[in-house]
């Protein structure tokens, strides 16, 4: 990497940590992108090149979060063991762990700002892509060990249960709960969907 790519990556990085610190503290829809600028010691105008506006380094938080995100929800499936819903549960910990590190004000900013724009995001577009993924690779394995109905239709399922939780996610910031709860909600609601297909419950 040459020196001139190491501190454009530096002034990026200094951009969302100055923006992580001054959302924090005062909100993201009083922190202003001047102030941002300031505290990260780089230009206005560098940081309009880098995000020109708070929508973008809102998404910015998400994409430096997104690897991490993906490695934690390939680790559930990695280590399936058998109980296809506890693992699916341990994949909406892994979102609710993201919430939990970005901030649910700025999780249901960028949610709300993208919804405005009519208009799907990339960072949004990737992140369904691998959490659907994800449904489907637990019910793939499931399904290979014997756990669930080879008659089933694993996409389907994988469709089904990737939009119940998308819901379930939205109302969850709408009508904030504590995890344990909204936890215990999806645990029902997982169980009435899968039981029926199960070997083990369908001889």
């Amino acid at each position: 990497m040459s020196l001139r790519q190491q501190n454009k990556r530096q002034a990026r990085i200094n951009i969302l940590a100055a923006a992580d610190k001054l959302i924090r503290e005062k909100g993201i829809d009083s922190a202003t992108t001047r102030e941002i600028a300031q505290l990260a010691r780089v230009s206005y105008q560098t940081l309009y090149n880098y995000f020109p506006n708070k929508v973008d380094i809102a998404h910015g938080f998400v994409e430096s979060e997104m690897a991490a995100w993906a490695d934690a929800a390939d680790n559930v499936t990695k280590h399936y063991a058998g109980d296809l819903i506890d693992s699916l549960l341990q994949l909406i910990q892994v979102n609710l762990d993201l919430i939990e590190r970005m901030g649910h004000e700025l999780i249901a900013y960028i949610t709300i700002e993208t919804i405005k724009q009519g208009a799907a995001n990339s960072v949004f577009t990737t992140a369904t892509r691998t959490a659907h993924e994800h449904y489907y690779a637990l019910l793939n394995l499931a399904q290979g060990m014997g756990h669930l109905h080879k008659s089933l239709d694993l996409h389907l399922m994988a469709h089904t249960l990737f939009n119940l939780t998308d819901y379930a996610m939205l109302r969850y910031f709408i009508e904030p709960i504590e995890d344990g709860q909204f936890l215990t909600s999806q645990r029902e609601l997982f169980s009435l969907v899968i039981t029926p297909y199960l070997v083990n419950e369908n001889p």
